[in-house]
């Protein structure tokens, strides 16, 4: 067996540790302000990889000395170790579930179930420590994984397996995530622990652990600025700074009709659920054609990446088909309608200002006509016949 150097596993293993912690530090606003379950999970992830930095440095400093103690302190650190991947497996799949679907309780009842594979795995570990069957430390601190320990690296791939399976499934049913850190997870880990456990005394396990970690962490964060957490649709701020625009050529505005007087007579909250409704339309529609972003408060933009006015007014009529379908199954004391105005337009030779201006009095004209057909519904007339009668 090779030397080990000690210096290189306390290094890389520092490096790694202040990598995480500077990025958890970056992240802490958005990690006390964000969604319940799905934070807790990476936050708990990272505290077990902060523990195996220093289990870590730990067992590699005692390589070199001899002594039952010493063993008992090197089993203990790799217990740790397999106890601690285990869990931070299972944790990915708690923050991928709770992050797609929210706190459900089929999610819940699931995750008890890898909880309680977590928990037997455990009381393994113990047999283990008193009866290798797992793995061992000789009295020469020499590590060997006996056939059964096998096992708990069957388990963490099957379980990064089965994320893989899940996140693509639900991007087929469910449409396109955006910031969710499927590669920056798993990549980092699939290159440093399969490298660790070939090279004896190379420490890459729980720095390439801290990689992957720090990426959720970054994502979270670029979710949160450039996703509307209405809507769940990007965000002005998307569209400018990824210039995404640029890279079609039709766009429609749209603009749910009644939006003030929603929120003046149910409530902001009930606003909030018809953006809701009506961004899930808006985004299952835009998939198949390019993107969608909420503009503004009540103003959605639906990008095409084939620029035919033809095929903008096919898709407004899809909206209209989808926002019909929906609203036959729902019991709401109004009705979602909106209003659009149409644009194609060549990127490479037209500003986004100029787009705009144009798809904003597009815009008008269709909101002018849909107030000319409901009367009652213009809030801007109301005031003025009611100031006229009081005159």
């Amino acid at each position: 067996m090779s030397q080990v150097s000690v210096t290189a596993v306390v290094v890389a293993n520092l490096i790694g540790m202040m990598i995480l912690l500077i990025v958890r530090y970056c992240t802490n606003s958005i990690l006390e302000n964000y969604r319940e379950k799905d934070i807790r999970t990476v936050q708990i992830a990272v505290a077990l990889n902060l523990a195996g930095f220093f289990t870590d440095m730990l067992m590699y400093s005692l390589d070199s000395s001899r002594g039952e103690i010493v063993r008992i302190i090197i089993l203990l650190c790799r217990t740790y170790s397999s106890f601690a991947n285990i869990w931070i497996s299972v944790l990915w799949i708690g923050f991928l579930k709770y992050h797609l679907y929210g706190e459900k309780k089929e999610i819940n009842t699931q995750m008890k179930l890898l909880c309680v594979m977590g928990v037997v795995i455990d009381a393994l570990l113990v047999v283990n420590f008193f009866f290798p069957f797992l793995f061992k430390v000789d009295e020469n601190n020499h590590y060997t994984r006996l056939l059964p320990g096998y096992g708990l690296v069957l388990v963490v791939l099957i379980l990064m397996a089965y994320s893989i399976i899940h996140y693509y499934d639900y991007r087929r049913t469910k449409g396109l995530v955006r910031f969710f850190p499927i590669g920056v997870f798993l990549i980092p880990v699939a290159i440093g622990h399969p490298i660790q456990m070939m090279i004896y005394g190379l420490s890459l396990g729980w720095v390439s652990m801290a990689i992957s970690l720090s990426g959720i962490l970054m994502s979270l964060q670029s979710e949160a600025a450039y996703v509307d957490n209405v809507t769940g649709l990007v965000n002005r701020a998307f569209l400018f700074n990824n210039k995404s625009y640029r890279k079609v050529s039709g766009v429609i505005m749209l603009d749910l009709d009644r939006f003030r007087y929603i929120n003046s007579v149910f409530g902001h909250r009930e606003g909030d659920n018809a953006l809701r409704d009506f961004g899930k339309i808006v985004q299952r529609v835009a998939l198949r054609y390019g993107f969608a972003v909420r503009y503004t408060g009540d103003e959605f933009l639906l990008f095409s990446r084939i620029g035919k006015e033809q095929l903008l007014e096919q898709i407004v009529e899809e909206l209209r088909k989808e926002l019909d379908q929906i609203e036959v199954g729902v019991n709401r004391p109004y009705e979602l309608s909106f209003s659009y105005g149409l644009k194609v337009y060549d990127p490479d030779t037209e500003s986004f200002d100029d787009i705009e201006k144009v798809l904003e009095e597009r815009l008008n004209k269709n909101k002018a006509l849909f107030y000319e057909r409901h009367p009652e519904l213009d809030r801007r007339r109301k005031k003025k016949e009611t100031a006229e009668e009081s005159e």
